[in-house]
């Protein structure tokens, strides 16, 4: 029998041009292209489902065809303009991780982007888009207390549970997980328990098992260097290997970076210490 096996894509931007330095870096997909791949998953018989499905044994997951997941960092307002239309038009749905110290009323702009306002993130939940979250001001985690750590995933959760009226239940590891740092990412998972999340995505390389840990499932990140050839190799699991090279890289920089130190977990809240036992 066929492994169970879920992509998870990862996008970002949905817009003309390119800006990254390389093609693992860029975090723009054409309009165009875009279209084209999810006609690729429609024309292929691709189930789109959603992460909570995933983990669910008891979803209405059909077995007998394939299945993926379509990701968007950030909560840039061209996904409101370019890819929920796109979506729309093939019936698939897909999850929106939202930065909530860039989201307002009132259109926000950082780094020469437009972020979805709270009345277009409430219209995104009748479209089946689902929103989750990707912490208050996207820094890296691993570089902050334990106190600030646990800030970003619990008034993230709170602002979007406040502003939507539902329980979020996802969420997504901003910058390269550091997987190879064991000890944080026992921490972070702990946390996420403790706050309610029941899922969390990250910029691992791969796709996700059944045996993959929930927390930080691998994904597949897509951009406009990806032509359709790289889009079906990715799909089908062709470039899993990559994550070798992915972990290789993290523990060579990772020997010579900082880290918190071994006392941090004492800066978490006792609240919050107290349900992670």
């Amino acid at each position: 029998m066929r492994e169970r096996r879920l992509p998870i894509l990862m996008y970002h931007r949905v817009q003309d041009g390119l800006v990254a330095r390389h093609p693992y870096f860029e975090l723009r997909t054409r309009p165009e292209l875009f279209a084209r791949q999810m006609q690729f998953l429609k024309d292929n018989n691709y189930q789109v489902i959603s992460l909570e499905e995933w983990g669910n044994e008891c979803s209405s997951r059909d077995e007998t065809r394939p299945q993926v997941c379509i990701t968007f960092d950030d909560g840039y307002f061209d996904f409101y303009t370019h890819a929920l239309p796109i979506l729309a038009e093939h019936g698939f749905g897909a999850a929106v991780f939202v930065i909530t110290g860039r989201t307002g009323e009132v259109r926000r702009h950082g780094d020469g982007q437009d972020f979805l306002t709270w009345r277009e993130i409430r219209e995104l939940r009748n479209a089946r888009i689902t929103i989750g979250s990707h912490t208050v001001t996207h820094r890296e985690l691993r570089q902050l207390t334990g106190n600030e750590i646990h800030n970003e995933l619990r008034q993230s959760k709170a602002t979007l549970e406040d502003r939507l009226g539902e329980a979020i239940r996802t969420f997504s590891y901003p910058y390269a997980f550091p997987e190879n740092d064991r000890e944080f990412a026992g921490f972070f998972q702990r946390l996420c328990l403790a706050e309610g999340y029941e899922v969390g995505v990250t910029t691992i390389l791969g796709t996700a098992k059944p045996q993959s840990n929930p927390y930080m499932l691998p994904r597949l990140p897509v951009n406009s260097h990806d032509d359709m050839e790289m889009f079906q190799a990715k799909l089908a699991g062709a470039c899993d290997w990559l994550h070798s090279v992915q972990l290789l890289y993290k523990r060579i920089k990772g020997a010579s970076a900082g880290r918190l130190g071994r006392d941090y977990l004492s800066c978490v809240p006792a609240d919050a210490m107290k349900s992670m036992q």
